[in-house]
């Protein structure tokens, strides 16, 4: 193991580095600065764009990402291979999530799980009858302009989910012409698109958006704020799972590495999954919260969600280099956005 550096810079979305800022009670940072003498920065971002954008500026030694961008950012050589053998933790982490496409690259593992959540549906109770049990009233005429999406290109695999295509992230040119017209044509019913939690908050509350794909974090706190909301998971419906990745130009890797090995022991795994609303990396996260309510080791209940991956050139089947990448996923997206 390195030696430590005494400091660490992270970029990350929030639930995933919390040092107590907005609520006492949400800070894992702080017990891995007195155990290491890492002192830890972390740069907060909103959208996987931020954190491309944040990530090119340099100056971090690790990133919190989504399967959305960790292929733009291995494409890039962004990040470094990680060695494992620094990770003590690592060798109890669920198999499967070792293995999701963002953590590898060319049998090199590149990205450490956090943990692993699936999008709800969720809708206003006293606005919405009756309760929806499908994807497709994202799409229904009865709620034009009062919609919630996230502000994100990967939000396309939602209307490619809608067209019934198998692979939601692996779209060829005319698939994707497709999805992109229908995503156009709905965002006419789009109240509200958002990036952070604050605006999605009062557009939930306000009526802007009585119906949307959400998180599990954004449906407790309107439900904190008593804001009569219900969700439910739809069959065929998307999942989402962090990994924790090495940048290139990692100043601290003594730092970085036990901040890895760190928060995939189990109280530390455990607080930030609660906060987030999603299953754990690790079972040892299970003596500190209900891994059952959240399908931890559930690898039936997770094979049936589409986890986010970043969409690329190649579809990864027969069709060969025929697909439309994340860049074109993103300039569609600025495009439907500009209207």
């Amino acid at each position: 193991m390195p030696p430590a550096e005494n400091r660490l810079d992270l970029v990350a979305f929030p639930g995933y580095a919390e040092a107590g800022g907005d609520d006492p009670r949400a800070n894992w940072v702080q017990p891995f600065v007195r155990k290491t003498g890492c002192k830890v920065h972390v740069r907060t971002v909103h959208s996987s764009t931020e954190l491309l954008e944040v990530v090119d500026g340099g100056g971090f030694d690790g990133v919190a990402a989504y399967g959305d961008v960790t292929q733009v950012l291995t494409g890039g050589k962004e990040v470094q291979p990680i060695d494992t053998d620094l990770i003590p933790s690592y060798a109890h982490v669920y198999a499967p999530l070792k293995t999701l496409p963002q953590n590898l690259e060319h049998g090199r593992i590149v990205g450490i799980p956090h943990g692993r959540g699936a999008d709800l549906l969720l809708w206003r109770t006293d606005l919405v009858r009756p309760a929806p049990t499908s994807w497709d009233v994202l799409y229904d005429p009865r709620y034009a302009g009062r919609v919630g999406l996230r502000d994100e290109p990967i939000t396309l695999a939602q209307t490619a989910i809608h067209l019934g295509y198998r692979d939601p992230y692996e779209l060829s040119k005319g698939q994707f012409r497709k999805v992109v017209r229908a995503a156009a044509e709905q965002s006419a019913s789009v109240g509200a698109y958002w990036q952070d939690l604050v605006a999605a908050l009062a557009d939930f509350t306000g009526g802007n958006a009585i119906v949307g794909a959400v998180s599990a974090r954004l449906a407790t706190l309107l439900r904190a704020d008593q804001v009569p909301v219900a969700t439910t998971i739809p069959p065929g419906g998307s999942a989402h799972s962090a990994s924790w990745m090495i940048l290139s130009h990692a100043r601290h890797l003594g730092c970085m590495y036990r901040w890895l090995d760190y928060i995939l022991t189990g109280k530390p795994n455990a607080k930030s999954a609660r906060y987030l609303g999603e299953a754990p990396a690790t079972p040892a996260a299970c003596a500190y919260m209900s891994c059952k309510a959240v399908h931890a080791g559930d690898q039936a209940w997770w094979s049936r969600r589409s986890f986010a991956h970043t969409p690329q050139h190649d579809c990864h089947d027969g069709r060969g280099e025929a697909c439309v990448d994340w860049f074109g996923w993103s300039d569609a997206w600025a495009l439907i956005r500009a209207g």
